[in-house]
């Protein structure tokens, strides 16, 4: 019997490797995932990361200059710029949008020695209105957002870092990111605590610096923890002398201003400031808390100065208003309280008015008709039959009486102003 021909064309083997394909890429789509995963973090971690764009942002309002002002510096503190949701993260958009605001009111940012100089006294060669505008940790995402928004303003800005955490992840800058960062004269490098937590107790943790380490069975001894804290503060410092130019240590920020102070709930030894806080001090000129912020002055050297923290919900409109509110009227320069006292003299009386002297409680002045308020809106306001009292109390830098008004409602309670008025006497008609 004969067999079966076979045909032999290039027909079969073509199906046949069409059909071994799919199976020659299986392997290959299975290693796929890890392998894409170990490039990322290859890239992140050993690759140098190009700062973003500068978003294009507009500001529909007006924001005018403050008064030159002098022994006194605002600080803003930024702790992340992310496009991602969080309390304490700000987008890029946004901080472009603030950046802008202070850039119309001819704010100046300032580097951590002008910061120093300025809290000292010294003015020669210093901005008159300055701004300190800081980033807590080395973090990628803050460097990568907002360095093309501060070289298209012309700013600067300070970031703190522990040398223990750069390079340390994906979500911290590379020594040469840092180091980059710094050359660009954009960026100033500070000192600040390591991020990392320790076992501070049984299923607890706690911030590194102020936390004395839980073994499973005690905390570690005093002593021991002194050790342990001052050689990671004294190596940080040491590395980054050595690894970024120009690196000076004159601030110093702890993660949520935690020195192990009385009130920091997440150290598990207050006493860890007996320690912790007089070693900071004697190395660094200012130390960075978290409480009501208020503009730094020169009772904060060598102590605890406070920053205006920005958050998500931080507007545009509520930094400039606390920027505007923060400003002490005494930490304005002579020239400029001098020109807003006369200016405001004259504002106020353009719109005085003449009180009768019949509804004063004090007699008015002789030969005149009675009292002019400068300030406007109290007597303003006032049924002119309702008895009051104008109280001198003391003349201002313009020579002006000033008073405050009582005035009696229902016979019985007596509502007191607290704005200052400024009063002069009125001539009598055709006088």
């Amino acid at each position: 019997m004969r067999r079966p021909r076979i045909a032999k064309s290039g027909a079969g083997a073509a199906v046949l490797g069409a059909l071994l394909i799919p199976l020659s890429i299986l392997p290959i789509a299975a290693a796929w995932p890890l392998a894409k995963r170990e490039w990322e973090s290859f890239a992140w971690n050993y690759l140098d990361r190009d700062p973003a764009p500068a978003p294009d942002v507009s500001l529909a309002g007006a924001f005018r200059p403050l008064p030159e002002y002098q022994g006194a510096v605002p600080v803003l503190a930024y702790r992340e710029i992310s496009s991602r949701p969080g309390h304490y993260r700000v987008t890029a958009r946004e901080f472009a949008r603030q950046v802008l605001m202070l850039k119309r009111a001819k704010f100046t940012a300032v580097s951590p020695s002008q910061y120093v100089r300025l809290l000292e006294g010294e003015r020669a060669g210093l901005p008159v209105r300055p701004v300190l505008i800081t980033f807590d940790g080395a973090r990628q995402s803050s460097w990568s957002a907002a360095d093309q928004v501060l070289r298209r303003a012309g700013y600067r800005a300070t970031m703190f870092a522990a040398a223990q955490d750069v390079g340390s992840s994906r979500y911290f800058l590379s020594w040469s990111e840092l180091g980059k960062a710094a050359k660009s004269g954009r960026w100033d490098i500070q000192a600040a605590s390591p991020s990392g937590n320790v076992k501070a107790g049984p299923g607890r943790e706690g911030p590194a610096a102020v936390s004395r380490e839980w073994n499973g069975k005690a905390l570690e001894p005093p002593t021991r923890y002194r050790r342990r804290v001052s050689r990671e503060l004294l190596e940080s410092k040491r590395e980054l002398q050595a690894r970024v130019d120009g690196f000076e240590p004159l601030l110093f920020a702890a993660p949520f201003g935690d020195y192990g102070r009385p009130g920091a709930t997440a150290s598990n030894d207050l006493a860890a400031a007996a320690f912790y806080v007089p070693w900071l001090r004697r190395t660094f000129k200012v130390l960075f808390v978290q409480s009501d912020p208020v503009f730094s002055s020169a009772a904060d050297l060598h102590g605890f100065a406070r920053r205006y923290e920005v958050h998500a919900d931080t507007s545009v409109a509520r930094l400039y208003r606390w920027l505007d509110q923060g400003l002490h009227f005494e930490a304005w320069t002579p020239e400029e309280r001098a020109a807003h006292l006369a200016r405001r003299a004259r504002e106020l009386a353009a719109r005085a008015r003449c009180v009768p002297a019949a509804g004063l409680r004090v007699a008015a002045p002789a030969g005149t008709q009675g009292i002019a308020a400068y300030a406007g809106g109290e007597l303003a306001s006032l049924d002119a039959s309702a008895p009051f009292t104008v109280r001198p109390e003391f003349r201002d830098r313009l020579g002006h009486r000033v008073a405050v008004v009582a005035v009696r409602r229902s016979g019985r309670r007596t509502v007191r102003s607290r704005r200052v008025l400024l009063l002069k006497s009125c001539p009598r008609a055709g006088a």
